[in-house]
């Protein structure tokens, strides 16, 4: 559907279009939200941006990437009523057919691709 079905003039909308298709196929319920609908000022500094961004979703919960860790300040965070968390993902172990040996770092569509939907599911929510 995401191919056949519209041409694209922009990457993002073909990106929101992906994400959206992934959302219904493993069953997460989570809005997008462009910063671009957002009334904050896109002047700030990249960790200020995200504060301002938290501020206006009204969020409570900033989960990170380890890599920001040496420019985000937790105080920040925590004076404005937000809990940071750093993201320790380890990515799951599961049969590529191809493979005789495990490729990490591919995307979800080849967990998809070698498990099927719902073993994918099960093993993205750590229940396989």
């Amino acid at each position: 559907p995401i191919y056949s079905n519209k041409k694209y003039e922009y990457l993002i909308d073909l990106l929101i279009d992906t994400m959206e298709l992934s959302f219904g196929l493993f069953d997460i319920q989570t809005k997008i939200i462009l910063s671009s609908q957002l009334d904050g000022d896109k002047s700030l500094k990249k960790e200020d941006m995200v504060l301002d961004i938290l501020k206006e979703t009204e969020a409570t919960v900033y989960l990170s990437g380890t890599g920001a860790k040496s420019y985000q300040k937790n105080d920040s965070f925590s004076s404005q009523g937000i809990e940071l968390k750093y993201q320790e993902f380890i990515p799951p172990v599961y049969k590529q057919f191809k493979n005789s040996s495990f490729s990490s770092g591919l995307a979800y569509i080849d967990i998809l691709f070698n498990l099927g939907k719902e073993d994918s599911s099960k093993l993205l929510r750590g229940a396989l």
